[in-house]
């Protein structure tokens, strides 16, 4: 075992396998860093849209904002392709697959955007 640590904060698992895998390549100790809350599927998405909406109006820091904004659309997006694939199955039939599919989409790439982009940015310049 090497000296190097190797800490990460993981709320959907992916952190989680690339952390293992950098872990293994430079025979690392692996810690996770845990809030104790359960931060998986929608109910993870509504705490952690809450979670950043509280501490926006602590620091009244714009990326909080925008934070608790992101994880809420995400949720919106998700139910609202519920309820307009159920009220489209009368009028499509199957067909309204493909239109939940669409929905699902966009929530889908919503869930990439980059939230750091501008910190690491700024680390990336010092």
């Amino acid at each position: 075992m090497s000296d190097i640590l190797c800490i990460y904060y993981s709320r959907t698992g992916h952190t989680r396998r690339a952390v293992k895998e950098i872990a293994e390549a430079l025979d690392a100790e692996i810690v996770a860093i845990t809030d104790g809350r359960d931060r998986s599927g929608w109910k993870g998405y509504l705490r952690s849209g809450m979670d950043a909406l509280v501490a926006f109006g602590h620091s009244h820091d714009k990326n909080a904002l925008w934070k608790s904004l992101h994880y809420f659309a995400i949720i919106f997006i998700f139910a609202l392709g519920a309820g307009i694939g159920t009220q489209c199955v009368g009028i499509f039939g199957e067909r309204t697959i493909w239109l939940s599919c669409a929905l699902l989409l966009v929530s889908l790439c919503f869930m990439f955007i980059k939230e750091d982009l501008p910190e690491i940015e700024e680390e990336l310049k010092k």
